[in-house]
């Protein structure tokens, strides 16, 4: 299936970003939705220069009255949606104990809120047309556990759970709807955070992305590092929560990651 008609949520920098310059080329016609126009119109700038025919829409998805009229007004305004990609997401960068409700429900908003709304109506959208191809970028901490990641991890695993059911009420459909789970990522957004686990570049989840849309893979975990994890977690779980704990340690945990990995920049 050609993917001529493309939104991207979160597009304006990161990983987004990257996904936005991965998927544009000539024939392509993109929406990049973000909060920044300025970050907007500088992507679009670049994307159209790859000879994508690019559009943005500034909109905050922690808002649901702008999602609601957003999605209900996609069709009408850019077309059908052949590809969507849920990549926008936010973290309060703060443990459990030292966040609140109010950042906890933000979190919710924008990671399963808003992504939910979008999933009803443009997979509906999908299913009366029967072809479509959805990626949804989640977490890998919606698997494994990271300490100072808890409600961020929460909200993750509760997108991912929608999706996993979801896809199986499209199975008798052409509607494709696959999950990528990148592991640590180095972007604005986690600049100055740390990681047990080594930081990947948004291009190489952006191309999990792309492999997920185009070759309507399922599940995609992007990195070596993140599939061992991911193995090793799902074989020897209270191990693993060990061995992550041993590593997250304040004094412990940061000389084990200078010496297996440099941090990545």
């Amino acid at each position: 299936m050609d993917l001529e008609r493309i939104v991207i949520t979160g597009a304006s920098r990161g990983i987004g970003e990257a996904i936005a310059y991965r998927l544009a080329r000539r024939g392509r016609r993109l929406l990049l939705l973000a909060r920044t126009e300025r970050d907007l119109e500088r992507v679009s700038r670049r994307a159209r220069g790859q000879g994508a025919d690019v559009e943005y829409r500034c909109v905050d998805l922690a808002r649901p009255e702008q999602v609601e009229q957003l999605v209900g007004e996609l069709e009408r305004d850019f077309g059908p949606v052949d590809a969507l990609v849920l990549n926008a997401g936010v973290a309060n960068q703060r443990s459990f104990f030292e966040t609140d409700l109010a950042s906890i429900d933000y979190e919710l908003r924008v990671n399963f809120e808003a992504p939910a709304v979008f999933l009803r109506h443009v997979v509906r959208q999908m299913i009366e047309r029967n072809r479509g191809s959805v990626a949804v970028v989640g977490s890998l901490t919606s698997v494994v556990p990271f300490p100072g990641n808890a409600s961020y991890a929460a909200s993750k695993a509760a997108l991912q759970a929608l999706v996993r059911s979801l896809r199986l009420e499209l199975a008798s459909t052409n509607v494709h709807l696959g999950l990528v789970l990148p592991g640590f990522t180095a972007t604005p957004m986690t600049e100055g955070m740390t990681s047990a686990l080594p930081a990947m570049s948004a291009d190489q989840v952006a191309r999990a992305v792309e492999r997920c849309l185009t070759a309507r893979r399922p599940f995609v975990v992007p990195g070596l590092i993140n599939k061992v994890g991911l193995r090793l977690f799902s074989a020897a779980p209270a191990l693993t929560d060990a061995v992550l704990a041993r590593l997250s340690s304040p004094r412990l945990g940061r000389r084990w990651r200078r010496t297996l990995w440099p941090r990545v920049s």
